[in-house]
Formats: C-alpha cells, sequence, structure tokens
C-alpha cells in the first residue's frame, strides 16, 4: 500500500491532471476503480483524464465518446472536386510522410480515400494502415483490407502487442464479454446500419442490461434522438466474422430475413393510403436491411415469403425513388429461381411482371419487351389470369413510351380480354388509365378525359391515393391542352397535396413542375 499512499500524498495539496491511458486492462480489478476513487477524495483539486474502451461505470465519471474520423466516400464524385479537408485523410497522410517522408497523397488520393472509407473512419485503423505504404502501394493496401482484417498489422516496436493489428485489437475487447454479450454482438452484426431494440429482440434474446454493457465497452452506440443502435462498420466486420463461427449462425439470419420481410408485407396496404408518408419513411431507415432480408430469403429459396413481399417492395420502390435498387433485387431472385426451380412458377411469372415493370418506368424499353413476353409465356402455362392481364397492361404501357399506338391498343386490349369479375380493381384501374394516355397522345382529349375520370374513381373509391396523383395530373394535362388552365391548376394542386402527404418524392417533382409549366 506504500506507493499508494505516497502518490496519494504528492497530489494531495496540487491542482493536477493526471492522464491514464487503455484504463480498460485494469478493470477485472475492483482495487482499480477503488483507487481513483480514494485518489480523487484526497485530492480535491486533482483531476482524472482516462481513455478506455471500456466505460468506467461511475457517478463522478464525465463521459466524451471519441467518433470516428470523417472521411470522404470514393463513390460520391463531387467530393474529390471538395477543398474541404478530411481527418482521416490527414492522419493518413501524416502517418505515412513518418515511415516515408517522401509520400505524396495527390498522386494515391483516390486509394487513401478508399482506405478510409473501408476502415470507416478508425483512427488507429487508418494509422497502422499508413505505416504499412513503406512496403505497399495505397492501391495494394486498400485491396488487401477488402480481403481481410489481419492485413491491416506493424511489427512496430513501440506499439503495444495487443494493438499491433486491428483483429488483435478487438480479439481483446472479445475476450471481455460474457459467452452471452459475444453471442448478442455477432447476432447484432447482421444489422445493415442503425436499428433498434425491437428487431434486435426478435433475431436474439437480449435484454437492456447486455446492450448496455456492449455500449460501456464502445461495441455499440446508442443515438437518443432516433432510439436506435448502431455499430462502427469494422467492429461489424469483425463480429460478423465470429457470427460465422458460431452455431446460432443459421437461426439468427432465419429470424432475421422472417422479421423484415414480414414488416415489408405488413405495409402494403397503408402504402396505399394517406399513411404512406409514416411508412415510407419507416422503411427509408432501414432500406438496407429490408434488401438484405430479401436477398437471403431469394438465396435460401424462400419464395412464399419472396411472393408475400413482392407488391410492399414494388410500392415502396415507386414511392421512395428505389426504382434502380428494386430492379436489382427482382433480377437476383429471377436469375437464382431459374437455376434452383420452384414448383410454384407463378412466383416466378409475378416477379418477371414486377421486373419488366420497373425496366419500362426506368425507361428501358427494350428489356421491358423482352422479360414481358417471358411473363406472359409462364402466366400462360400456369393459368393465372391475374398476371396475364397485368403482363398485357405493362407491355401496353411499354408501346405506349415507344410511341407505337396502335400496337399498345391491340395490348390493352388482351387485357381487357383475360380480365374477369375475379381481379383485382388494380387491373381495372390501370386499363381505364392506360386508355385515356392512349387518347391524349391521338388528341382526343374528350375520350382522355372520359377514361381518366374513371380511373380517378376507382382510385378514390378504393383508396389508392398513389393512383389518384397520377390520375389527377393526367386530368389535369388535359385540361391544360384545351385551355382549361385554372381547371388544370386547382388538379395539379389536388396532386401535389397527396404526393406530400405520401411522401412520394417522384410524384412531388412532376406535380412542381405540373405547377410551374401553367
Amino acid at each position: 500500500a506504500y506507493p499508494y499512499t505516497q502518490l496519494m500524498f504528492y497530489l494531495k495539496k496540487r491542482e493536477s491532471l493526471l492522464l491514464l491511458d487503455n484504463f480498460e486492462q485494469l478493470l477485472s480489478n475492483d482495487h482499480s476503480l477503488q483507487l481513483l476513487l480514494d485518489l480523487l477524495q484526497a485530492s480535491p483539486s486533482l483531476f482524472l483524464l482516462i481513455t478506455s474502451r471500456v466505460r468506467l461505470n461511475m457517478r463522478r465519471e464525465a463521459v466524451y465518446s471519441l467518433h470516428r474520423l470523417a472521411y470522404p466516400d470514393p463513390e460520391l464524385s463531387r467530393q474529390f472536386f471538395s477543398q474541404t479537408p478530411y481527418p482521416a485523410v490527414e492522419l493518413f497522410a501524416q502517418t505515412a510522410r513518418r515511415v516515408d517522408p517522401h509520400f505524396q497523397l495527390e498522386p494515391v488520393r483516390n486509394a487513401v480515400n478508399t482506405i478510409c472509407k473501408l476502415l470507416a473512419g478508425l483512427p488507429l485503423g487508418i494509422e497502422l494502415a499508413a505505416s504499412l505504404v513503406q512496403r505497399h502501394t495505397c492501391h495494394a493496401i486498400a485491396e488487401a483490407i477488402a480481403r481481410d482484417l489481419d492485413n491491416v498489422s506493424t511489427d512496430m516496436i513501440d506499439v503495444l502487442p495487443r494493438q499491433r493489428g486491428l483483429r488483435m485489437i478487438f480479439d481483446y475487447s472479445w475476450h471481455l464479454l460474457s459467452e452471452i454479450e459475444q453471442h448478442l454482438l455477432a447476432a447484432l452484426s447482421i444489422f445493415q446500419g442503425h436499428f433498434t431494440i425491437k428487431a434486435a429482440n426478435q433475431i436474439i434474446n437480449s435484454n437492456a442490461h447486455s446492450f448496455e454493457k456492449l455500449c460501456r465497452h464502445s461495441l455499440l452506440r446508442f443515438d437518443a434522438t432516433q432510439d436506435r443502435y448502431s455499430m462502427h462498420e469494422v467492429i461489424r466486420f469483425y463480429a460478423s466474422e465470429r457470427l460465422n463461427g458460431l452455431s446460432i449462425q443459421s437461426e439468427v439470419w432465419a429470424k432475421y430475413t422472417t422479421y423484415f420481410l414480414h414488416v415489408l408485407s405488413q405495409q402494403e396496404s397503408a402504402l396505399m393510403t394517406a399513411h404512406a408518408q409514416p411508412v415510407v419513411q419507416a422503411i427509408q431507415k432501414d432500406f438496407a436491411n429490408f434488401a438484405q432480408a430479401w436477398q437471403h430469403a431469394v438465396t435460401t429459396q424462400r419464395w412464399q415469403d419472396i411472393g408475400q413481399s413482392l407488391n410492399a417492395l414494388a410500392l415502396y420502390c415507386d414511392i421512395g425513388g428505389h426504382s434502380r435498387e428494386g430492379l436489382m433485387l427482382l433480377k437476383e431472385a429471377v436469375a437464382t429461381f431459374k437455376i434452383q426451380p420452384h414448383e410454384n412458377g407463378l412466383i416466378l411469372s409475378r416477379l418477371l411482371a414486377e421486373m419488366a415493370r420497373r425496366h419500362s418506368r426506368l425507361g428501358q424499353q427494350t428489356q421491358a419487351i423482352v422479360v414481358i413476353q417471358e411473363a406472359l409465356e409462364l402466366a400462360i402455362s400456369v393459368g393465372d389470369q391475374h398476371v396475364l392481364a397485368d403482363s398485357e397492361l405493362i407491355w401496353s404501357e411499354t408501346l405506349w413510351h415507344l410511341g407505337k399506338y396502335e400496337e399498345a391498343e391491340e395490348h390493352l386490349q388482351r387485357a381487357l380480354a383475360n380480365t374477369d369479375s375475379n381481379q383485382t380493381p388494380q387491373i381495372e384501374l390501370k386499363y381505364w388509365h392506360l386508355s385515356g394516355n392512349l387518347s391524349f397522345v391521338k388528341g382526343d382529349f374528350s375520350a382522355a378525359r372520359g377514361h381518366f375520370e374513371r380511373a380517378l374513381e376507382i382510385s378514390r373509391t378504393h383508396q389508392y391515393l398513389p393512383q389518384q396523383a397520377t390520375c389527377l395530373n393526367n386530368l389535369a394535362a388535359t385540361c391544360f391542352h384545351v385551355a382549361e388552365y385554372e381547371s388544370a391548376r386547382l388538379l395539379h394542386e389536388q396532386a401535389l397535396k397527396i404526393n406530400q402527404e405520401m411522401g412520394n418524392q417522384f410524384g412531388l417533382a412532376l406535380s412542381l413542375g405540373n405547377l410551374a409549366d401553367i
């Protein structure tokens, strides 16, 4: 006890700042924390500055969390023209010049940007990576990091052994956790971006104490304003590797996929109504997780789940502006289905029809026709009238975009011929809407108005808000072409209001542009 007594006597009458680095090594020993309390009690003018991966969990503790350094995104070209200095890049350059005085940043800036992004601004990771520039090019370092965390390491003798590599650092933190906490951290690595404790509890049994423990160990972060947790990308990469070696891996992935696809499918009705905006915002926050769950369902051939969530995914992609991402997910599903066919061909025909619609709306008309032909053939073979009628409507819409109005009319009539009393109102609504488009381009504005009004009536009866906005815009365009400008303005304003209620970004831009024309 003599050294402690001597230290307290020395500090007792001094106004001092005592720096203690890497204190997490001592937290397993209660005597260490008691020493801090004794020092503070004996020395009223003493201040302690302590760095630790784990919070001390003391009442007198004032926590200052160190976050990642800001770094540029190499995929956003506009940042290459920005003069804003990024701390992550500056740290890399400073460290690199210590090991190689001739290091020049500009010739390898793109590679350094990539390194900083791969390490998600983690300071120690950036320093370790920069220490390699004497033996490797920055491009080679970036490629190595993308392959394996083990490639981020150093053999410098003045670096503690447990800090000479990223994996060593995380291994140390991993072994500070109980088995339950290790399983929780590994399971949480499945999430993309931020997540809620509600979602986490659907995937692995946990409690608030375990989450708080991971936050104290700086392995999780909690955003009180969003009520959501997040994990640093490098930690997530490490934890996901750990998950791959645990027996709970398959169960975690299965529960994750079930949860997100179920949540998505449950939103289908709400996405058609005035309540769409909060739903769109909620899906937007977790879109990366919905997409990952869809991809895992495809990989594991959970086609029933894919079929149940397809309509909601398509609606969200239309309203939320994710048409390209939606097309990519559909392509992956179709390709996997063809490699590993399922007895239910109806699901494939629906996937193909929706894929064709994405192509058409993205202006990829040639691809849309190729895909819709395949969807039609499959719909005929499985005897599905709904997909058959819908496919004919998609083909008609695609031909309308191409200016082939007579052929579009033919497919429109085929759609009508394949429609029966059991079809959903959506088919009838699309039929009248396309009829209005064809009459409009032919200059028959009276017929176009009648068709659009019929489509609007159906959309209002069934509270299909996205279609209401579209019908209102088209009715407004018809009024505009017959010089009924005030009517056109009022109709566009109605469409604008609906798009605002839904949070439909594409619809908002269209309505505002139309109003500007008037």
